[in-house]
């Protein structure tokens, strides 16, 4: 069971939206986008086992210049089977009344809530379980806290993982957890213990500590061969599958995990996971149970030694898990199909995501392997602009900050495509909802490049997408805009040698004396210089639209 798809309406800073979940989701975009409340809509829908839940008036979705609350709330989680007939197991057995018969294809169990606005105090939730598939549906307590029993939160919050963030759930239940024996008590404990330490900076001994730290939970696994209670029985496995181990040691089959953490960076990355589980489900977890991870920023306030750790063994969690990130690095080591752009407009969150076969696999290929390392960052940015080589790459952000922009604030990102070709990055970037613009050169291959742009218009405006030299390339526009003397100067071509020499010539020698990035800062060291010939007009004109964009950017994808 996985959940693969979220509604929302009325629910804090969204007016509505739907969200798909791969096993594995990324969650990026902007500040105050959404995504926290995409994540507290989960954390009301599950993080709790109480038949009651309930929504404060600060919670429901205001309209811009309005005090009152837009409602009703309203959220339907999407509940799939992994495999067909993974329902037909007894743990489901109480469902049969809202599921369809198995017909050879994966059956769908739809969890919905609705909570209407009162005028004071809060206002407790309708909820309900139906099927797409079927007739029945049920509001049976039992059958909605089954439900969450089986889907449990673990919400690892900002920080959390350093001992910073805030501890889940904010409400705590009303029901009074399942205790521990005594001995399922002290290994949590001792593992409780390491970890604060660490986090603290009390360690005596940090190598001791981590030892002892996974040593307990070890331990913990091999409780699981003996008779424990269902939620320890439930916590013991859970561990064990962060750690990569199973009852005496023994890796599972087919797992791709180490099994045992070899340096110290590892094992604190593992430990701070297994700490972050303690705290966030303190209760336990029933065996039966497929728990939900989300991380929420894992990077904040951890070293990127560390942060390489975590993120690695965050990757072999076998549970469906959702990571929220700012970070470049982290991103770039994330499946593509699993990143999810969130652009909200008006109160409604779209959702932005590379469908599976948009990229052919040569294609695939060809974008992971020339522009993957770059992709992290510029995944984050509003407009691409696409160039074809390294003196555009280091040259036009530095025009653009003499015009008075910093394209990093204003969301746009030079990105080089002549190794992997153009149609790649333009079709991730319209999967994306990210804005693009082509600056070709005007040789041969730049009108290939043209031609390839012009075939992904779709109707729009050609200047707003694309911009070509009239020159062969864009040494050849900034020497007949009066820039000859940078070129003569660093290709080290004297008296009649240089007197012969052809432009291209001069620019050849040039390149081959010192490299395009130089010679490109160099340009714009010129440019800035008092007296200079000043930018090239069409260079002006296609910065100051793709800014233009960039800062409407938005708008125009709730537009379309």
């Amino acid at each position: 069971m996985f959940l693969h798809g979220l509604r929302i309406e009325n629910f804090r800073a969204i007016r509505k939206t739907f969200i798909n979940f791969d096993d594995g989701t990324a969650l990026i975009g902007e500040n105050d986008c959404g995504i926290s409340s995409v994540l507290d809509a989960l954390e009301l829908a599950l993080g709790q086992e109480d038949d009651i839940l309930a929504c404060h008036r600060h919670q429901f979705h205001h309209v811009e210049g309005s005090d009152q609350p837009n409602g009703p709330i309203r959220l339907q989680l999407r509940f799939r089977e992994d495999r067909v007939g993974e329902w037909d197991a007894d743990t489901f057995s109480p469902f049969a009344s809202v599921l369809p018969g198995r017909k050879n294809r994966l059956r769908e169990l739809w969890y919905e809530i609705r909570i209407d606005p009162e005028q004071g105090g809060d206002s407790p939730a309708e909820m309900r379980l139906r099927s797409p598939g079927s007739k029945g549906q049920s509001n049976d307590p039992q059958l909605i806290r089954l439900i969450r029993q089986l889907n449990p939160l673990v919400r690892v919050s900002a920080g959390m993982l350093t001992g910073h963030g805030q501890h889940f759930p904010k409400t705590p239940g009303k029901a009074k957890p399942e205790a521990f024996t005594a001995e399922i008590s002290e290994l949590v404990e001792r593992i409780n213990r390491a970890v604060e330490s660490r986090l603290a900076g009390t360690s005596v001994n940090l190598k001791s500590d981590l030892e002892d730290g996974l040593a307990a939970a070890a331990a913990l696994i091999e409780m699981d061969t003996f008779k424990l209670g269902s939620r320890e029985s439930g916590l013991s496995r859970t561990v064990g599958e962060i750690i990569g181990w199973t009852p005496s040691g023994t890796q599972k089959m087919g797992s791709t995990r180490l099994q045992a953490p070899n340096s110290e960076p590892e094992k604190l990355g593992i430990l701070l996971l297994i700490g972050a589980l303690l705290r966030a489900r303190p209760a336990g977890i029933i065996p039966a149970a497929d728990p939900l991870w989300i991380i929420e920023e894992p990077e904040a306030h951890l070293h990127p030694i560390t942060l390489t750790s975590v993120a690695m063994f965050v990757s072999l969690i076998q549970r469906q898990k959702i990571v929220t990130t700012y970070s470049a690095e982290l991103l770039s080591s994330i499946p593509l199909r699993q990143l999810r752009r969130l652009v909200r407009f008006d109160g409604v969150l779209h959702e932005r995501r590379v469908q599976p076969n948009t990229l052919s696999r040569s294609e695939l290929r060809r974008f992971h392997y020339h522009l993957r390392s770059r992709f992290g960052v510029s995944s984050f940015a509003r407009l691409w602009l696409l160039v074809e080589g390294e003196s555009e790459y280091w040259l036009i952000p530095q025009i653009a900050r003499l015009m008075g922009y910093e394209f990093a604030l204003e969301g746009i990102a030079c990105v080089e495509f002549a190794q992997c070709g153009l149609d790649p990055p333009i079709k991730v970037a319209q999967e994306l909802g990210i804005e693009w613009h082509v600056l070709a050169d005007g040789d041969s291959a730049g009108g290939s490049y043209t031609a390839t742009a012009r075939a992904y218009l779709n109707g729009a405006d050609e200047n707003e997408r694309l911009t070509v030299f009239r020159q062969q390339d864009i040494e050849h526009c900034f020497w007949q805009h009066g820039y000859q003397e940078v070129y003569k100067k660093h290709s080290r071509l004297k008296g009649r040698q240089l007197e012969d020499a052809s432009p291209a010539k001069v620019i050849q020698m040039a390149v081959r004396k010192r490299s395009k990035p130089f010679l490109a800062l160099s340009v714009a060291e010129a440019i800035a210089a008092e007296n200079s010939p000043g930018i090239p007009q069409i260079l002006q004109d296609m910065i100051h639209s793709c800014v233009a964009i960039a800062r409407n950017s938005p708008a125009r994808l709730a537009a379309h």
